[in-house]
């Protein structure tokens, strides 16, 4: 299982500005010439007292404290890396932030709720506060006409009880029709103030039950209301909670991001990071070199196993788990003769000069160019960002141009006489560039093929003429 890398450094600090000063002092120097780093400015990576074989290398019973990590170069974002540590701190990372971004979501969607409610519930009480004025209104109508109808009623009764009745007995027409006038209209009065109210407390009555209703539809969505409020409160705590478990489990998947192992190579994101920033200060330092950094990765697998020869690991900030020593120069075994030049400063031998380091630089090499890949003020040859920047800087003053493959091979040649070596280097180098796609980095030139095999005479020996090629076929 593979995983793109899902972070990108962040803005550099003050520390890291003040580094990059550095980086540019650095700069000023070698652009005018490569010049020897000095031995007061080396640090001694193993015991000068004790030579060491690759063998049984000399171990520090603690390693020191990791230094500061520099920042992965923003280039290596989207590099595909996989590890087993890696993909599972990947995978919990990946998983806190869906759980986050779920907290988040729910919290956004409660929030709209919220807000939907709330306005419903105004919408509501604005409802009620009208259909209540409205029902008030109709009561009082209601009142009013009951209390006229009341009236009506008593008045129609005391007529009633008391009625004149001389103009019955007086035989008077006049009179009569009046009375019984005044009794008609008396009685329509009456009917028409009972139809009113009847529709007045019909009014007031659907007022009151539309207030009601409206009542109870409220109180529901004050319910729902209230029940939003818990439920985006609980997401944003869950939020919050979560906020602080991704800010862990990120930092824990940049410590394992170092480490893991890049997709399509066996070297951790920390060492392709020395040598992508080892060709970029050489895009600065010598920019006619055009040096790339599976250029540097085909020497790192040769010369050291990219920092894992003899059982040593590279670590988070470049530094080794131990040192990596050579065999002594003594000129047997096919090696050449070289003194001692550093009193085993560099190499930890005061007897004779040994290759060191992940780039395995011999001592009097190291002090020429040096160089302090990681600008924190040290040049140290057992740390892979200054081994690869050194490295890198050697080989473009050696070569000029490595931007094909005869310049590829003039710089292979001047890091070791072989032929076998120069091929076996330009091979890996070839591989790890198109293995591992980065955004705005050249692909390695296609070497020539590779000769054609002799040609074997025929059976009965080379033809008369003496001719080395083989005789055409004859005309068919």
């Amino acid at each position: 299982m593979s995983r793109r890398s899902p972070l990108r450094p962040l803005r550099p600090g003050p520390r890291a500005a003040a580094r990059a000063l550095v980086a540019v002092v650095a700069v000023s120097a070698l652009v005018t010439a490569v010049q020897p780093a000095g031995a007061a400015r080396l640090s001694a990576q193993a015991d000068p007292t004790t030579p060491v074989d690759p063998t049984t290398p000399t171990v520090p019973e603690e390693l020191p404290p990791l230094g500061e990590l520099p920042a992965i170069s923003p280039a290596l974002a989207e590099v595909e890396l996989t590890s087993d540590t890696y993909d599972s701190v990947a995978a919990r990372r990946d998983r806190v932030a869906e759980q986050r971004e779920d907290a988040a979501r729910r919290k956004a969607d409660e929030e709209a709720a919220i807000a939907a409610h709330t306005a419903r519930d105004a919408e509501l009480t604005e409802q009620i506060a009208a259909v209540r004025e409205e029902a008030e209104h109709w009561e009082g109508e209601a009142a009013r006409l009951d209390e006229e109808v009341r009236a009506v009623a008593v008045g129609s009764f005391v007529r009633g009880a008391g009625a004149n009745l001389d103009p019955l007995f007086e035989l008077d027409p006049a009179a009569h029709d009046l009375e019984a006038t005044a009794a008609v209209t008396s009685d329509s009065l009456a009917r028409r103030q009972i139809r009113e109210l009847e529709r007045a407390r019909d009014r007031a009555r659907r007022a009151r039950s539309e207030e009601e209703l409206s009542l109870a539809i409220r109180g529901g969505v004050r319910d729902a209301l209230a029940a939003a409020r818990i439920a985006r409160d609980e997401a944003r705590a869950e939020e919050v909670r979560l906020d602080a478990e991704l800010l862990e489990a990120t930092a824990a998947l940049e410590d394992e991001r170092r480490l893991a192992t890049v997709v399509g190579t066996d070297f951790p994101l920390v060492v392709l990071d020395a040598y992508w920033k080892a060709a970029e200060l050489m895009s600065l330092l010598a920019p006619g070199c055009g040096i790339s950094w599976w250029a540097l990765a085909g020497i790192g697998k040769v010369e050291s196993g990219h920092g894992t020869y003899g059982g040593a690991e590279v670590r988070a900030d470049g530094s080794l788990t131990k040192p990596i020593i050579g065999i002594p120069l003594t000129g047997s075994g096919g090696t050449a003769a070289i003194g001692d030049s550093d009193g085993g400063l560099i190499d930890g031998d005061p007897t004779v000069d040994r290759a060191a380091g992940p780039m395995q630089f011999i001592p009097q090499t190291w002090v020429a160019h040096g160089v302090d890949g990681d600008q924190d003020g040290e040049v140290r040859i057992q740390d892979i960002d200054d081994a690869a920047a050194s490295a890198a800087a050697y080989l473009c003053a050696a070569a000029g141009s490595m931007t094909d493959v005869a310049g590829l091979q003039r710089g292979y040649f001047s890091y070791n006489h072989s032929g076998e070596y120069v091929a076996s280097v330009l091979g890996h180098a070839i591989r790890y560039g198109n293995a591992v796609e980065i955004e705005g980095a050249p692909l390695p030139p296609v070497p020539p093929p590779p000769p054609p095999a002799p040609v074997v005479p025929p059976a009965g020996g080379p033809p008369a003429d003496g001719a080395t090629t083989t005789a055409p076929a004859p005309p068919g």
